[in-house]
């Protein structure tokens, strides 16, 4: 009886030993990482060129665009609820930008024109830095290889890419607004 008791001490200890250690173990590599800055894996904007069936016309942008200071390409659909909802607020941003020259390409994927315009209506107006174009081809989103939306990139005018957010973000927070002047040196 007392050897079986010693046993599943013995066990026990082992257990929340080996447990430790393997924690320990595991925070080292996580440490490691901090302050790690990442490496964007699109290195610069593509050249995309398709017909943007929004407007029944060719388009294109990439490294030979006319992007002063640089631009910001966001990928969504009218389909897509997280993008309906942070929409009014990426056009805001947008906005704010529109004296500092600073384009946005809202590139809709997936989705049909009708939809598209009867979305868009919902808005009064747009600020003219604004391009918003129909991809059905889905080319734009194979050559930035994004997957799923909303997804947005940041460019420089040199094309490089500065920041990308995946996921929904809320474009109000004075953070993004204050991340696009750091990071485009607009102060």
């Amino acid at each position: 009886m007392k050897s079986n008791s010693l046993l599943k001490l013995t066990f026990f200890l082992f257990l929340i030993t080996s447990t430790l250690l393997y924690s320990y173990h595991a925070r080292r590599k996580f440490v490691a990482l901090e302050g790690h800055e990442s490496t964007p894996i699109l290195k610069t904007i593509p050249e995309v060129k398709f017909l943007d069936s929004f407007n029944n016309a060719d388009f294109s942008f990439g490294l030979n665009s006319q992007d002063p200071i640089g631009s910001v390409v966001h990928f969504w659909g009218t389909w897509c609820g997280p993008c309906e909802t942070e929409l009014p607020s990426f056009i805001s941003l947008a906005n704010e930008f529109e004296k500092d020259n600073l384009k946005f390409y809202l590139i809709a994927v997936n989705d049909e024109k009708l939809k598209l315009k009867k979305f868009l209506k919902r808005f009064k107006s747009f600020p003219k830095n604004i391009k918003i174009v129909l991809d059905n081809s889905g080319q734009a989103m194979d050559s930035f290889g994004v997957v799923k939306v909303p997804e947005t990139f940041v460019f420089n005018q040199s094309g490089q890419t500065l920041k990308k957010f995946s996921g929904p973000q809320e474009w109000n927070f004075p953070y993004y607004h204050t991340l696009l002047k750091d990071i485009l040196t607009l102060n």
